[in-house]
């Protein structure tokens, strides 16, 4: 590969980094990660952008990496990004791959979560909310796989 091919693929990727409070759950070059901001909705992240951060909204992540014409698919329950043009970081404590959804315990978790947010006050409505839309995220995301 001669030196300008390498310099067009370098600026076809940006480094992407997920940690969490276990360490790293993702590391390396993708072509774009698609998430949801808890304040501007569904967003693309691509490399040679602007700088960006944002809070990150429960729900499906998915990640476009070179060479593969899928993308990985993973399910995150909030956390923070920052981009600029060479990388991507994403810090979050929930996140799990699609292929690791355990659809039987995702839909106890929505059964419970909805069994507490009938009989809770509201001071801890919140975290029965935040635990409700964790579950449906799992389950949607486990369903579309098929």
């Amino acid at each position: 590969m001669n030196q300008t091919t390498e310099k067009n693929n370098s600026n076809q990727v940006v480094r992407l980094s997920i940690s969490t409070l276990e360490g790293i759950f993702y590391e390396g070059d993708v072509r774009s990660v698609n998430l949801s901001t808890v304040t501007g909705g569904a967003i693309m992240l691509q490399p040679n952008r602007t700088p960006f951060i944002s809070n990150i909204a429960v729900g499906k992540l998915s990640i476009n990496e070179p060479n593969d014409p899928d993308y990985k698919l993973c399910v995150i329950g909030g956390g923070v990004v920052f981009a600029d043009s060479k990388r991507i970081k994403i810090i979050t404590d929930d996140i799990i791959d699609s292929k690791d959804i355990d659809i039987n315990r995702a839909k106890r978790d929505r059964e419970e979560a909805l069994a507490h947010l009938k009989e809770t006050d509201k001071d801890d409505k919140a975290k029965f909310e935040l635990q409700l839309r964790k579950a449906i995220a799992r389950i949607n995301i486990s369903n579309s796989k098929k």
